[in-house]
C-alpha cells in the first residue's frame, strides 16, 4: 500500500504526451519517493528491502518518463531519480540483474520481487525497449517471476466449497405425533382464534361509540369568534453594507479580473494589490497599465477618514543588487512607488505610510512559481476612525 500512489504514478505517466512543468512534476516524484521511504522506515523493514524497493520505484518511472517526448530532454534528463538518489546511470540493465539475484533468495525478498513484478507489468521495460526481441523476451521474464512469486507463496485450496462432503448418517424414521397431542393444538387454536375475533368486536364496538357522541347536538350551534390577531410589525430597515461591500462593490471591476483582492474585516479592510507585471523583476518602478488601478483605489479610500498604510511584499528569492541590497529594501522601495500614485487620488497624502516586509507573512507556498507570484504583493491597510 506505501507504494501505490507511485505505481499509479508510472502507469499513468507512460500515456501522458505533453507536461506543462516537468521540474515540478520531478520534484513532486522526489518528495512521494523520500514519503515511501519514511514510511517503509516507520514500519521497521529490513534496510536492505527499503534501498531495494527504492532503487526499483526510481528506475521505473525514470525509465517511463525519459521514453516520452517532454521527457528525454530537460530537467528529468539532467538528473534522473537514480542519479539523484542512487548515484548511477544504468538502471535499466541494473534493474534486471537484481531481479535475477533476489529470484535466488525469494524467501527474503519476496515483497520486493513483487514490486518489481508490478513495476514491469505497469511500464518498466529497461534494457528491453529497444530490442526488436524486447517485448518478448520482457514478457518471458515478467511469466518467470511470477510463476518464482507463486511458488513461494502457499497454493490455494482449488476445492468450490469448503463443505461439499455430505454428512455420514445412518437412517432413522421418523417419530409420529401422538393423537391427544394434536387435539390439544387444535382446541388451542380455536381459543386463540375466539380471543381474537372477540378484541376485534370490542374495538369496532368502541369506534362505533365515538361516533355516536361526535352526532350534532338538539339545537341550533353557536360561533365563538376570537379576536383578529395583531398586525406584525414592520421588518426593519436593511442593513448599510459594510466597508469591505463597499470596497469590493467599486473594485468590482479589478477583482473579476484578477488584479486585485480584498481581505482583513470592516474595521481594518485591506485592498491586496495582486504583482501579476505591477513591478518588473528587480525593479520599483510601477508599470504604466497598474496607475489607473492604483488611481481608482485611492478615489475609493478618498472619503474613508483613517490612517493608510501601504506594505509591500516579495517572495524568499534572495535580491543582491547595488540599489537594493536584499528584498526588504525591494519591498520599501515598491511600497512607496506604489504610495505616491495612491496619494496623487487622496484629499491628504499624509495619511499614507509605507512599510517594507520582504518575505514576512506569505499567503501562499514559496516552493511553487505560482505561489512565489502571489507572496510578491502591494497591501492597502485602512484603519478607520472609530471603528470596532
Amino acid at each position: 500500500t506505501a507504494a501505490a500512489p507511485l505505481l499509479s504514478l508510472v502507469a499513468r505517466l507512460r500515456n501522458v504526451v505533453t507536461v506543462p512543468d516537468p521540474a515540478s512534476l520531478r520534484d513532486n516524484a522526489i518528495q512521494e519517493m523520500r514519503r515511501f521511504e519514511k514510511t517503509l522506515r516507520d514500519r521497521k523493514l529490513p534496510i536492505e528491502q527499503i534501498r531495494l524497493s527504492h532503487y526499483a520505484l526510481c528506475a521505473s518511472i525514470d525509465d517511463v518518463v525519459q521514453n516520452t517526448p517532454w521527457g528525454s530532454r530537460g530537467p528529468w534528463a539532467d538528473a534522473s531519480l537514480v542519479s539523484t538518489f542512487h548515484q548511477e546511470v544504468r538502471a535499466g540493465e541494473r534493474f534486471f540483474d537484481l531481479l535475477d539475484q533476489l529470484r535466488q533468495n525469494l524467501g527474503t525478498f519476496l515483497p520486493v520481487v513483487e514490486l518489481m513484478y508490478l513495476c514491469m507489468s505497469l511500464g518498466m521495460q529497461g534494457r528491453y525497449r529497444l530490442s526488436a526481441r524486447g517485448p518478448a523476451e520482457l514478457d518471458r521474464v515478467r511469466e518467470e517471476t511470477y510463476v518464482a512469486i507463486m511458488r513461494q507463496r502457499r497454493p490455494l485450496d482449488r476445492g468450490l466449497s469448503a463443505h461439499w462432503k455430505g454428512v455420514t448418517a445412518p437412517y432413522r424414521q421418523q417419530r409420529r405425533i401422538p393423537v391427544w397431542v394434536a387435539a390439544l393444538a387444535g382446541l388451542a387454536l380455536v381459543v386463540a382464534l375466539y380471543i381474537l375475533l372477540a378484541y376485534g368486536l370490542n374495538g369496532a364496538s368502541d369506534r362505533l361509540f365515538e361516533a355516536g357522541r361526535t352526532l350534532p347536538p338538539g339545537q341550533f350551534p353557536t360561533i365563538a369568534r376570537s379576536a383578529p390577531p395583531k398586525p406584525l410589525p414592520p421588518p426593519p430597515p436593511p442593513a448599510e453594507p459594510g466597508e469591505l461591500a463597499k470596497l469590493s462593490g467599486f473594485l468590482q471591476p479589478e477583482i473579476q479580473q484578477g488584479l486585485v483582492a480584498i481581505a482583513g474585516t470592516d474595521a481594518v479592510p485591506i485592498v491586496r494589490i495582486l504583482n501579476l507585471g505591477m513591478f518588473r523583476s528587480g525593479s520599483a518602478k510601477v508599470e504604466d497599465k497598474y496607475l489607473p488601478i492604483l488611481a481608482r483605489i485611492g478615489a475609493a479610500l478618498r472619503t474613508e477618514p483613517g490612517a493608510v498604510d501601504v506594505v509591500g511584499y516579495t517572495d524568499n528569492q534572495p535580491i543582491h543588487t547595488v540599489q537594493f541590497p536584499s528584498n526588504f529594501q525591494l519591498s520599501q522601495a515598491r511600497a512607496k512607488a506604489a504610495a505616491e500614485v495612491i496619494g496623487q487620488s487622496i484629499d491628504d497624502p499624509s495619511r499614507l505610510s509605507t512599510q517594507g516586509r520582504a518575505d514576512e507573512n506569505p499567503i501562499a507556498s514559496n516552493d511553487t512559481p505560482d505561489g512565489r507570484q502571489q507572496n510578491r504583493r502591494i497591501e492597502v491597510v485602512l484603519h478607520r476612525k472609530g471603528a470596532q
